[in-house]
């Protein structure tokens, strides 16, 4: 076996493993975290999804430590605002968001570089 068809393997599973995390955490966290915010009366913290990126803007807020974020990250979604109504499933699916997305990630900027598959 080449080192092509494992990286074309890894590029594959983390696809579908972000694809199905994305949705799974789009529909069971952010869903729910955003209705429990809007009962409150306040204001929904990122009313911008561009692309559906939202999704990526959650998993950072939650799956991150909040001290990781500077004042120009908070500009767009505070991870304190959120921090009253995430439950540690929520923490579990942001992270599975991140990690398959940053090795998807990895795996094209490997191939790109190195041009092995």
């Amino acid at each position: 076996m080449d080192y092509g068809f494992w990286l074309s393997l890894i590029a594959v599973i983390a696809l579908l493993v972000a694809g199905i995390s994305w949705l799974f955490f789009l529909t069971l966290s952010i869903w729910r975290i955003e209705k429990c915010i809007l009962e409150t009366g306040q204001s929904r913290p990122c009313p911008w999804d561009g692309l559906g990126l939202r999704a990526m803007w959650y998993a950072w807020a939650i799956g991150l430590p909040s001290k990781s974020f500077s004042d120009l990250e908070r500009w767009m979604l505070d991870p304190n605002d959120l921090a009253p109504y995430t439950k540690p499933f929520d923490r579990v699916l942001a992270n599975i968001l991140l990690v398959s997305s940053y090795t998807l990630l990895a795996c094209v900027i490997i191939d790109w570089i190195l041009g092995v598959a």
